[in-house]
């Protein structure tokens, strides 16, 4: 049982719920983080919808009310955004240059497109890990059906050239479907709207979300887009907003990325966003013992396997481990070429990545803190990494030149110090 007033002259929403285990939530209009509109498939089916309002500080959802009609969510969410702060309003204002973006809807061809050409990574770890619970599983059955003399025997009858072969096209073509069911399911229909202190997103098919962004409440913006993504003209954009903590699932609450958007749209949103971006006018580099130290993490665990699996001969060992070391080497070596921190007046810009290249971009004023750490083994070569804590996050940048970065930490330092602007 949940009921909610609103107080237009205090600026607050009381929210009581429970009818045995009663509670009372106060939440002030300023400290909304975002409110967002879900409507799962049975509430489809109901016609009615959640509430969710989001305030910086919690680790979940501030308050959820459920099962309201889509006239009360709607007026309740444009009155949450409407009195929420006057400098939101003021942030969001736009010229008739940013009324371009007035509706974006992204085309089923390009969720398509998208879910075709990203997540690798994430998606095959999925199909890893679910391959090696049925593997221990059958390992824990103790399955004894067939016997070692017939295992051998036929082991013998298999190329293991094609098994490999038909074993890499079936993950890849289970790695394509299960990532366009992921993305086409949770972001079908998405629409971004632009309103007087915000942008509106709507998507999702099975179960429909509508959540609002304040440019005053984002902390970080990344645009991601990699090779193909950049030939067929869509990238993938990244809020990180005020809150930051984590979740039960281990997910960061406050970051919201939207795929499959024209590179034009983008750059339209991140205009709307942060508005008109300075050039860098000073670019900071990472040490090669970056690339290094990233190797020996990817390749700790793979070497450790194939050295001390003793079914494999000291020939195929001596072979696997060269082909990891060159390959991931030769990699991280490439990424660093693209890892950079740019300074501007009033921002950062973080480059990085590979195939899946990002630009994070970071107003100077949202800097809560900054920390410059350098390992004794790194002093004698003026290396340290500096790390900056926002409201949505960390900003992390490793093994720069220490003596160029102080420079800029202690402008940053003052700059915070000296003023006192609002970060969420």
């Amino acid at each position: 049982f949940c009921t909610f007033e609103l107080n237009i002259q205090e600026r607050n929403l009381l929210v009581k719920d429970g009818i045995i285990n009663k509670t009372r939530t106060v939440i002030q209009f300023e400290n909304i983080q975002q409110v967002s509109l879900n409507q799962s498939f049975i509430h489809k089916l109901t016609s009615v919808y959640e509430v969710i309002i989001d305030t910086a500080g919690s680790a979940d959802a501030e308050v959820k009310i459920k099962a309201v009609s889509k006239e009360v969510a709607e007026e309740l969410k444009e009155t949450l955004t409407q009195y929420a702060s006057a400098k939101a309003v003021a942030e969001t204002s736009t010229s008739e240059a940013e009324q371009q973006l007035a509706i974006v809807k992204v085309s089923v061809s390009s969720l398509v497109k998208a879910s075709l050409t990203s997540n690798y990574f994430k998606t095959l770890a999925l199909i890893m890990a679910f391959f090696f619970s049925i593997y221990e599983t059958i390992e824990q059955a103790n399955i004894e059906a067939i016997s070692e003399e017939e295992v051998d025997a036929l082991s013998k009858t298999f190329n293991y050239g094609i098994l490999l072969g038909v074993l890499l096209v079936v993950a890849l073509i289970l790695l394509l479907i299960i990532n366009f069911i992921r993305v086409f399911v949770r972001y079908f229909g998405l629409q971004i709207k632009q309103q007087e202190t915000g942008l509106e997103f709507t998507y999702g098919l099975l179960s429909t979300r509508n959540t609002n962004i304040r440019p005053n409440k984002v902390q970080q913006l990344t645009i991601e887009q990699n090779f193909l993504q950049r030939k067929l003209g869509i990238a993938v954009i990244r809020f990180t907003q005020a809150g930051g903590l984590l979740g039960k699932n281990g997910a960061v609450k406050s970051a919201l990325d939207f795929p499959g958007i024209g590179s034009e749209e983008v750059q339209s949103i991140r205009k709307f966003i942060l508005g008109d971006l300075p050039k860098a006018h000073t670019v900071l580099r990472s040490n090669w013992r970056k690339a290094v130290f990233s190797s020996f993490l990817i390749l700790i665990v793979p070497i450790l396997a194939l050295v001390f699996i003793p079914e494999i001969d000291t020939i195929n060992r001596v072979i696997g481990v060269s082909i990891l070391v060159t390959v991931v080497l030769a990699w991280n070596f490439a990424a660093l070429k693209n890892y950079r921190l740019e300074v501007a007046d009033g921002y950062l810009y973080l480059h990085a990545g590979l195939w899946d290249k990002t630009v994070t971009v970071l107003p100077i004023h949202k800097m809560q803190s900054v920390n410059l750490v350098q390992l004794a083994w790194h002093k004698n070569l003026d290396l340290a990494s500096l790390t900056i804590e926002t409201a949505g996050g960390s900003f992390a940048f490793k093994l720069g030149n220490k003596s160029e970065i102080s420079k800029f930490v202690n402008q940053w330092l003052f700059s915070i110090e000296s003023s006192n602007p609002k970060w969420n």
